[in-house]
């Protein structure tokens, strides 16, 4: 045990103590200083050790032990009064949480009675105009007959209708072009002003707003920055190494070419020649990532394929091979399909998955029993989800997820590969590599 008691006695005594008791031989020669305690005695084991010997002088007593004399009594000394104030900002973290959550796959909620009625409502109501616009009925409850006849025309949202024609709207961070139909994303510059410190990057990167992870080649490079921080173990108001603020720098520089990445809003041609969606997985020292296209063929036979949805996970601090972090971005792939499949109410067992490691398709591809504990457990739940067949091999220069895990420029954004996938995905749907 390192420390016993705090140091004692607490406070400083007066040293003519020792000067009145000079003649006996004391157990510390410094016992009217505070200092650490070797030795601590209960009290059945302190009336053994105590001698008949007694003096007692102006209050202050010496007592004769086994050993040598102790000095017992009241002092006049006074301690010094410390206080402590604790003062707690969580901005950072509350923000740093809803990044992280951000970045996991979400658990679908099942729905209540209520809410599975109110989906078959929309679903059976809904309709879109020639104009673009969607149309549909309030689902009221049966007990709001009352409420339905209070409502006026003139009552009915006037001042929020929107019009094709608008420029841009707002949609949880997004832009959203009304006219064009397509998504893009507002970028405001990471130059950060004054000192730059662990709080104001991570306070910065926190506030990323990119859901379905069409920024991940970017957005990937920030997590690896904040993971080199934690390396680092600053305090959170320390100015970060002259390394950090050098890619911080550049990632600054790079993010704002982000303004001109847009994504078209609907996704399909022709709702009832949908394709089941592909999925492709990759990993590297610095991270592994997965991504998910869906395509659909037009009436005219042209097949349209899009970015859907991608996420990426920084590599664990601890070292793991590679083949282990494939393993753990299919994985990824096959949580994130899922999630995608219920959402698009496609059977999951239709979708397709593609890596580029042929040792995680052969861990796949047999039983989870024979690998060892980290292989088996992954492997079974992607058997769960998926069925080996499902999983197909794709060269690194056709896999978009190798795009992610190398966290390339922001112009990569922009390439046919990132936006609409592979070229042989643009071919008939019933080949795959």
């Amino acid at each position: 045990m390192p420390k016993i008691t705090c140091d004692l006695p607490q406070c400083p005594v007066d040293a003519s103590v020792l000067t009145t008791f000079k003649q006996l031989q004391l157990a510390d020669a410094n016992c009217h200083q505070p200092g650490p305690i070797d030795i601590r005695l209960g009290a059945d084991v302190f009336s053994e050790i105590m001698l008949s010997g007694h003096l007692n002088v102006s209050g202050i007593s010496a007592s004769e032990s086994i050993f040598v004399w102790v000095i017992l009594g009241k002092t006049k000394g006074i301690s010094q009064t410390i206080l402590s104030n604790h003062a707690s900002c969580n901005a950072v973290e509350f923000e740093l949480d809803k990044f992280w959550q951000l970045e996991e796959i979400s658990n679908i909620k099942p729905y209540t009675q209520e809410e599975t009625a109110c989906e078959n409502h929309f679903k059976q109501t809904f309709s879109r105009d020639s104009t673009g616009r969607f149309a549909v009925k309030f689902p009221f409850r049966e007990s709001s007959n009352e409420l339905t006849k209070l409502i006026q025309e003139d009552l009915r949202l006037p001042n929020a209708s929107l019009s094709i024609d608008d420029d841009t709207v707002n949609t949880l961070g997004i832009l959203w072009h009304p006219a064009s139909d397509v998504f893009s994303f507002k970028v405001n510059s990471l130059f950060l002003e004054g000192t730059l410190t662990k709080r104001t990057i991570i306070s910065t990167i926190a506030k990323t707003f990119d859901p379905l992870g069409w920024l991940s080649l970017i957005t990937i490079q920030s997590k690896q920055l904040m993971q080199k921080l934690r390396k680092y173990q600053l305090q959170w108001d320390e100015v970060v190494p002259p390394d950090i603020a050098i890619e911080w720098k550049a990632l600054s520089q790079d993010i704002l070419f982000v303004k001109d990445f847009k994504i078209s809003r609907y996704l399909f041609h022709d709702p009832d020649k949908e394709i089941p969606p592909d999925g492709f997985s990759d990993a590297s020292e610095k991270a592994y990532a997965v991504v998910i296209y869906c395509h659909s063929v037009s009436n005219t036979g042209q097949i349209k394929v899009q970015l859907v949805i991608a996420k990426t996970k920084v590599a664990p601090l601890k070292t793991i091979s590679l083949p282990r972090l494939e393993l753990c971005g299919a994985l990824l792939l096959s949580k994130l399909m899922d999630f995608t499949c219920k959402a698009f109410d496609i059977p999951i067992s239709q979708s397709h998955f593609h890596t580029d490691s042929t040792i995680v398709l052969a861990w796949i591809g047999s039983h989870a029993s024979r690998w060892k504990t980290f292989v088996a457990n992954r492997v079974a739940k992607i058997q769960t989800l998926s069925s080996p067949t499902q999983w197909h091999h794709v060269s690194g220069n056709e896999n978009p997820a190798d795009l992610a895990t190398r966290g390339v420029s922001s112009s990569a954004l922009l390439t046919s590969l990132w936006l609409c996938g592979p070229e042989f995905l643009h071919n008939e749907c019933s080949f795959h590599p």
